[in-house]
């Protein structure tokens, strides 16, 4: 019998395999988002591609993970319950494939107003775990000009089933390690957390440098409230306090509830008269607050303590001073992914971003020797990697071809270390002066070791 023409042929599923062994080895939510986001670029190609994960309080859908162009203007953007073409698929739970945006009633302008981009074709699929959408990957253009296909579609439909079995699995991993480690009450960390950030000597000298402070919080009738109103007295109590704590807290800062009645506020890179500065600023705050819903208010103690050679275990001693017990290291609630994925996703990347600030501003100043090729075959040549970062290149060509700014190259180039590393890079570029040309890397592998050991060490 002849086989119909129009029949969609069968994806090789074996892309699917080639996915599944960096996903199984990521650990953290950002490790297996990344490393999906990674692999769809390199699969489909597509001009950008975006992870939205879903608020399942209000159904907005927020740019988690955007990748490709004008990625710096979207990630974090919200899109209303419904907008767009990302609120179609979570309201309906289909997957949707647009060749002409054009054409589209529901295509949202308001992103590509936003960004200046210009949107064509759009993929679109559902991430979901037991009947419930938390998220949608949407590919944008193709880098060769073609429209997505169906072939494509149940590729992406494919992928993001095996993907959202990936994000659970990780998001639970993720989830009983914070509880352990979060007081269930105000949601700040609790001892266990400061203790394991302070076994971690090691690490913490480099991220907080020879100076730390802590600033010591006891909430002085404690007792008397609970006495007074129960266990629901004390817990208001303490949340209050923390919502002061949270809102005082610089962005380096870390809060703890180190027991019922004390908490914590670790401040790296800081000496005792800015301690005593923000230990003064937050007990007038404190002063400042009303009693809520009848009940007395807030009594509370403020000790400074800071260390100016680096020995952070001496913070623990401090905290030690403290005379109540122990606040309670049980969590609940794990079981809403779609309420906690987002939030457990932005520590991770607030916590990775910290950790390798220096490392991905660093720009290394080279003389390596390429080619580049354009796409579609429209011309080659060898260049000189003038400098080189994390997050792009900047390089000089010869000859007379004559590249364009926003153009997407693919260029080849050999570091000068011990292994003679090749690396190969699909890049974007952001100008053109003449024969030199600055470019950002299009979806780099989550982490380079031969570029990143390059540029730490060499």
């Amino acid at each position: 019998m002849e086989k119909d023409s129009h029949t969609i042929p069968e994806p090789d599923t074996s892309f699917l395999i080639e996915l599944g062994k960096p996903l199984s080895k990521a650990k953290t939510i950002k490790e297996t988002l990344d490393t999906l986001m990674y692999q769809v670029g390199r699969i489909f190609q597509p001009e950008n591609w975006s992870l939205l994960l879903k608020d399942p309080k209000t159904g907005d859908m927020t740019f988690t993970i955007v990748v490709g162009n004008k990625k710096e203007e979207l990630e974090g953007k919200k899109l209303a319950k419904g907008e767009g073409i990302a609120g179609r698929i979570v309201s309906t739970g289909e997957s949707v494939i647009i060749a002409d945006v054009g054409s589209e009633e529901d295509f949202s302008k308001r992103m590509d107003t936003t960004t200046g981009f210009t949107t064509q074709s759009i993929i679109g699929v559902p991430l979901k775990t037991d009947d419930r959408i938390f998220g949608v990957i949407e590919l944008i253009n193709k880098i060769s000009g073609q429209t997505f296909t169906q072939l494509d579609l149940q590729m992406l439909s494919a992928i993001a089933e095996y993907a959202a079995i990936a994000i659970e699995r990780s998001y639970y991993n993720q989830a009983l390690k914070r509880i352990a480690v979060t007081d269930p009450v105000t949601g700040v960390k609790n001892r266990s957390g400061f203790e394991q950030m302070l076994q971690k000597s090691d690490r913490q000298n480099k991220r907080y440098g020879t100076k730390a402070a802590v600033v010591l919080v006891f909430l002085d009738n404690f007792r008397s409230l609970m006495e007074a109103g129960g266990r629901a007295a004390g817990d208001r109590a303490a949340k209050r306090l923390a919502s002061v704590l949270k809102e005082s807290a610089g962005k380096a800062d870390s809060i703890f509830r180190y027991r019922e009645d004390e908490f914590i506020v670790l401040m790296p890179h800081t000496g005792k008269e800015r301690a005593e500065a923000a230990g003064k600023e937050l007990a007038a705050r404190i002063g400042k607050l009303q009693p809520a819903g009848g009940t007395p208010a807030l009594k509370t103690s403020i000790k400074i303590h800071a260390i100016e050679d680096g020995n952070i275990q001496a913070l623990l001693k401090t905290a030690e001073s403290g005379p109540g017990p122990e606040a309670g290291n049980n969590g609940g609630g794990i079981e809403n992914m779609e309420k906690n994925l987002q939030p457990i996703f932005n520590e991770e990347k607030s916590l990775a971003d910290q950790e390798s600030g220096d490392r991905q501003a660093f720009v290394k100043n080279t003389s390596l020797s390429g080619e580049f090729v354009r796409l579609n075959g429209r011309g080659k040549g060898d260049l000189q990697i003038r400098k080189i970062s994390m997050q792009g290149v900047q390089f000089k060509i010869f000859g007379r071809i004559r590249l364009i700014p926003e153009e997407i190259v693919d260029i080849t180039f050999t570091l000068d270390n011990a292994k003679r590393s090749v690396i190969k890079r699909r890049v974007r570029l952001r100008s053109v002066n003449g024969n030199l040309a600055n470019a950002v890397f299009y979806n780099p592998p989550p982490y380079d070791k031969a570029l990143g050991m390059y540029l730490m060490w060499e």
